[in-house]
């Protein structure tokens, strides 16, 4: 006997009238497969192997699909990075030639201004 699908359904013994029990149980989800013949429950089993493995493949192709758009994405905004770090490079080796020759007219600037009050 097959297990009932809740606990509430009684489960008969076998000596019972078989048709009685099956007329109390609800439909099964599964079709019988007692009425094909091996043969054809073979073709029956490789088409449902070629569709399981047709969608597993669907499946595969879409989660290809989806890294593959997310590696573009990646590869984009690490190229504006790249731009952004060489444009902050340059703007900070600008800076610090800057502050270099700014350095040099502070220090000309101090000696002058003690030549001047030297000659005071």
């Amino acid at each position: 006997l097959k297990r009932p699908l809740s606990p509430e359904l009684e489960v008969k013994s076998e000596d019972e009238d078989e048709g009685c029990y099956l007329a109390s149980q609800p439909p099964r989800k599964r079709t019988n497969l007692d009425h094909l013949s091996a043969e054809e429950k073979v073709q029956r089993r490789k088409l449902k192997n070629r569709v399981a493995a047709q969608n597993a493949r669907d499946k595969k192709k879409a989660y290809i699909d989806e890294l593959e758009l997310h590696l573009e994405n990646m590869r984009e905004e690490k190229r504006k990075i790249e731009e952004e770090r060489i444009r902050l490079q340059a703007e900070n080796d600008k800076l610090r030639s800057q502050t270099s020759q700014l350095s040099l007219e502070n220090a000309r600037l101090q000696e002058r201004n003690l030549e001047l009050e030297n000659r005071l």
